[in-house]
């Protein structure tokens, strides 16, 4: 099926974009100007909270960060909470806590098109920062040894919920796992119906396995 002419003309418009000077797309606030991260250039594809809050601990600090997101957009902009009823107002207060600031892309990552324009960035930038296991992100053509062919100076930052060796390696992470692993659920609800910990408890006791790739350090 034939891509359409305004779809072509967007891609056509990103990779104009992308061939400027990296400069030339620094936002001009006083958070850039002086954050300890100032010129710093992360591409995220991250979805849930786990990775958008690393970047959003990144962009707090001066970074550009800018966010690969599916068409639909990241899972969390919809996420609405268990039997929440109230009238939806936007975008979800979880994305939005995790995502200030930072810029958007929707861009289909299957798609050679699309593709082109994320390895464009990701050719000027400094950290790429992911939440997705390492085989699917080798799948995509993402993982380090691919980028670094593409960006020697790239750092590979890649969180997941049981890290990148041992026998759960390739299994997603998320709250019920993390929680049901470590214990605390057997201290809810009961013995025959489990009850996940609520949302600002869940937060302050998530731990995961974070592994970093780079051949430099970031000098600030």
């Amino acid at each position: 099926m034939q891509r359409s002419a305004r779809h072509a003309a967007r891609l056509q418009q990103l990779s104009s974009h992308l061939e400027q000077p990296a400069s030339a797309s620094a936002a001009a606030s006083s958070l850039d100007e002086d954050g300890a991260l100032a010129g710093t250039l992360v591409v995220e594809l991250t979805t849930a909270i786990q990775g958008p809050a690393a970047g959003q601990y990144l962009r707090d600090m001066g970074a550009e960060v800018i966010k690969i997101e599916p068409a639909t957009g990241d899972n969390s902009r919809h996420g609405r909470g268990f039997q929440n009823t109230l009238p939806r107002m936007g975008m979800e207060a979880q994305f939005t806590s995790a995502n200030l600031g930072k810029k958007s892309l929707a861009l289909n990552m299957k798609d050679p098109e699309s593709k082109s324009v994320v390895l464009q960035l990701l050719a000027k930038a400094d950290v790429f920062l992911a939440n997705y296991t390492e085989r699917a992100l080798d799948d995509l053509g993402l993982g380090y040894g691919q980028l670094k062919e593409l960006n020697p100076r790239i750092i590979h930052a890649v969180c997941s919920g049981f890290g990148p060796i041992g026998p759960l390696a390739q299994r997603k992470g998320f709250d019920g796992a993390a929680q049901a692993f470590g214990g605390i659920i057997s201290a809810t609800g009961t013995e025959e119906a489990p009850v996940m910990v609520g949302g600002a408890v869940r937060l302050r006791r998530r731990h995961a396995a974070c592994v970093g790739h780079h051949d430099r350090a970031l000098s600030t």
